[in-house]
């Protein structure tokens, strides 16, 4: 026989009589032997129709599975669990992060990371003195002035009575704003706070718009960008893919700001600026 896969059809070698299969197969199909639960035709071996059961889950109305295998379909609805920002984004999580990366745990290990850092930095400068030029590395006003540049780079502390209250004021408005607008940032509640303290560290502004504003309190106390890692379940791409989407969502294609996506601290709106654009 030589099998015509394409249209269903064999031919035979001997006589070239030619037999369908599928709808005009008038021989009785048999099972498959290879376990698929489909039916060939005996003569061909071409699959004229597939197996009577399938393997469809049902699920009872509480959404729970009750077998795997049988001939009716799905009952009742599927059990799902959709996270919304409301309940995501809440202004105790984000301050409690927050309050870490200002003035917690987090900027403790980011300041023991730097003073590490700045202690080697002293020895390497003062041993590459000393082999430079002997004679003017033993000063103690030189090895002041190496102290003090080292020292520059070590974030400052922070007492969190400080900022406690602002910080919790901040968050407010943060999660207030993404619940208004939900797709401006959709990652995780930890790398949100991390995004949201990089840019007010900064500030965003288009223009005479202002975007985002530069909250001196944020910029005095933020850690550095590369440390943003330290904090638990964030990491550095994952900041900067939420900020590229933020600013996604604030800007048009041509590179105007969204008036009505600006962000403003407290409860009193951002005045409208020339230009702007609606959405």
């Amino acid at each position: 026989m030589w099998p015509d896969y394409a249209s269903s059809a064999c031919v035979c070698k001997r006589s070239l009589a030619v037999h369908c299969c599928g709808d005009d197969c008038t021989i009785s199909p048999r099972k498959m032997n290879d376990g698929e639960g489909g039916f060939v035709c005996p003569l061909s071996n071409i699959v004229v129709r597939g197996c009577d059961a399938v393997a469809v889950p049902i699920f009872n109305a509480d959404g729970a599975c009750v077998n795997h295998w049988s001939k009716h379909r799905r009952v009742g609805p599927r059990r799902t669990v959709r996270r919304t920002p409301s309940c995501r984004y809440k202004p105790s999580t984000c301050e409690a992060v927050m309050m870490s990366v200002l003035c917690g745990d987090v900027k403790g290990r980011v300041r023991d990371v730097q003073t590490q850092r700045a202690q080697r930095s002293v020895e390497k400068t003062m041993k590459r003195k000393r082999r430079d030029s002997p004679n003017e590395c033993n000063s103690f006003h030189e090895l002041r002035r190496v102290v003090r540049a080292a020292r520059q780079r070590i974030s400052p502390p922070c007492r969190p009575d400080d900022v406690r209250v602002h910080v919790r004021e901040i968050a407010k408005d943060v999660c207030a704003y993404m619940r208004t607008h939900s797709d401006a940032m959709t990652a995780s509640a930890e790398v949100a706070a991390c995004t949201w303290l990089t840019l007010l560290s900064t500030g965003l502004t288009c223009g005479a718009i202002q975007v985002v504003p530069r909250d001196p309190v944020v910029a005095a106390n933020m850690i550095p960008p590369p440390t943003v890692s330290m904090v638990p379940k964030v990491q550095c791409r994952a900041v900067s893919v939420a900020v590229r989407r933020f600013k996604r969502s604030v800007f048009t294609p041509d590179g105007g700001a969204i008036h009505s996506r600006v962000f403003a601290i407290g409860a009193a709106a951002a005045p409208r600026k020339a230009g702007a654009v609606e959405p």
